[in-house]
């Protein structure tokens, strides 16, 4: 009866062009197999993956040939070269236990035969096998540095380019299929839409990730937070073309970065999805002791429409729980009444004819001033340690500079909201066409919240359409009715 053998083939992504491929391993195994009489029963490979120290990827097959020597399937190992087998020490001493306990042969194509089982032998495989680990380290310690030669040259540093890119001559260079994509998710946050709702519009519109799968908000927000899209690398240098500007990426920056972004919603909570949600409507019932209730109202469904109700289920005990209006013609009433309120204010005429530059200039201004007290604040830690001014030395002046960065941080925030306002009026407040964040983004800039009352005594509930009475006449007339209750029990607080 023939001599049972195993061959394994093995070759990682890393070649140093001087490797063969498993097909071609295998024929030249199965060569060394015949010449020494040997019967092959398995052939196990592990394609694409390192043996090295460095490589956390498992080699399945070779666990698995382990387990079928274990299970006395064949006699023999044959492989292309050690270092086929294993590249590590740690690796080579279970191979000779393997052999104590089985009395298994193992058998190469390039680095002959040894006798696992004497401690010569033993005592070779292992300091072959220590050469091996060595240039794999050597060979990695090369990688690496060949990396950060080529990041400090502005150049990619390999591997899987960032989206938005493809590699091209180890620079990146913009795919326009996915720069469309990058540009609108940029426009989008920047006008008052959220991850969340930018990620069901693209799977709505069947947009493929860059694997062919669904997008998801933490996969979109780590795109916008790479320095990459600046066309530059990790430690600031620039080597290729920029998709998006420095203002851009610093503004994405400041909105994912807001902890007011980061509020954990209630059950019932759909605020993303309408613009009168999100904490914006408050319950304006009046308590017993004179207060208003002042609960957020949550949104859902009330019978066959969306509405907005104060509710113990989520806001607990203490609210009052008596509120519910609709959405729809809420947000109907409240657009009317604030666009045709801003449109009375003189100063708001003036604003919207601001020009943009102007705004953005401003922005910048503030955005430096901001920077150079952040630096002051910054050399005055570095005083402290380095022990030139005491701590209390520091602390007036800190106080000073800390006041200073939160008024310069405010006007930021106010110029913000300009451009958030002057881009709603570029679209000549269309506002039926924004999205419902970008609706909610724009009124907070201009109020600070709406409180909604009870429903108003000594007015019907709903009103039902008369005999003969056309369509466009009855809707009217209802209108008017809700408009009139809405009156009763709307209030607009402005900013």
């Amino acid at each position: 009866m023939a001599t049972r053998a195993a061959i394994y083939t093995r070759i990682s992504k890393d070649r140093e062009g001087n490797e063969l491929g498993v097909t071609r391993q295998e024929d030249l195994c199965r060569e060394l197999a015949d010449r020494r009489g040997l019967e092959v029963v398995h052939v196990y490979s592990d394609n694409d993956i390192s043996a090295s120290m460095r490589s956390s990827k498992p080699r399945p097959s070779f666990k698995e040939m382990f387990a079928a020597a274990r299970r006395d399937e064949f006699d023999v190992i044959v492989a292309y070269s050690n270092s086929r087998l294993t590249r590590q020490v740690r690796e080579y001493l279970d191979i000779i236990e393997l052999v104590k306990e089985t009395g298994l042969q193992i058998k190469t194509v390039a680095s002959g035969e040894l006798d696992l089982s004497t401690a010569d032998g033993q005592a070779v495989a292992t300091t072959i096998a220590a050469w091996d680990q060595a240039e794999s380290e050597r060979t990695s310690e090369r990688i690496k540095a060949a990396k950060a030669q080529r990041a400090a040259n502005g150049q990619w540093h390999g591997g899987t380019a960032p989206y938005g890119y493809r590699a091209s001559n180890a620079r990146l260079v913009p795919n326009p299929n996915e720069v469309k994509y990058v540009n609108e998710a940029v426009r989008r946050v920047l006008a008052g839409d959220t991850l969340a709702s930018i990620v069901k519009d693209w799977n709505d519109r069947s947009v493929p990730t860059r694997h062919g799968k669904h997008w998801r908000q933490t996969n979109l927000r780590s795109i916008l937070m790479n320095r990459s899209l600046l066309g530059e690398t990790k430690i600031g240098i620039k080597g290729w073309e920029p998709i998006i500007n420095s203002r851009d990426f610093d503004r994405l920056q400041r909105i994912f970065n807001d902890p007011a972004r980061k509020a954990t919603h209630s059950p019932g909570v759909k605020g993303g999805k309408y613009s009168m949600g999100g904490g914006l409507t408050v319950c304006g019932n009046s308590k017993e002791n004179g207060e208003i209730c002042g609960k957020r109202l949550i949104t859902g469904k009330h019978h066959d429409y969306t509405s907005l109700k104060c509710t113990k289920v989520v806001n607990g005990p203490d609210a009052c729980g008596r509120v519910t209006i609709g959405q729809d013609f809420l947000e109907e009433y409240v657009f009317e009444k604030v666009l045709a309120a801003l449109e009375k204010n003189p100063r708001w005429g003036q604003r919207k004819v601001t020009p943009v530059g102007e705004s953005e200039a401003q922005l910048r201004v503030a955005e430096r001033k901001r920077d150079d007290l952040q630096a002051q604040l910054d050399r005055l830690v570095d005083a402290i340690a380095d022990d030139i001014i005491t701590k209390e030395q520091a602390a007036s002046r800190s106080a000073t500079i800390r006041a200073q960065l939160s008024e310069a941080q405010n006007e930021i925030g106010r110029l913000l909201g300009s451009t958030v306002i002057q881009d709603a009026a570029e679209d000549g407040f269309e506002w039926h066409s924004w999205t419902p964040m970008r609706r909610r983004n724009f009124l907070r800039q201009v109020i600070q919240r709406v409180e909604i009352d009870v429903y108003p005594q000594g007015f019907p509930r709903s009103i039902s359409r008369r005999k003969e009475e056309p369509k466009s006449a009855y809707e009217e007339r209802r209108r008017k009715h809700h408009w009139a209750v809405m009156d009763e029990r709307v209030r607009i607080i402005a900013n």
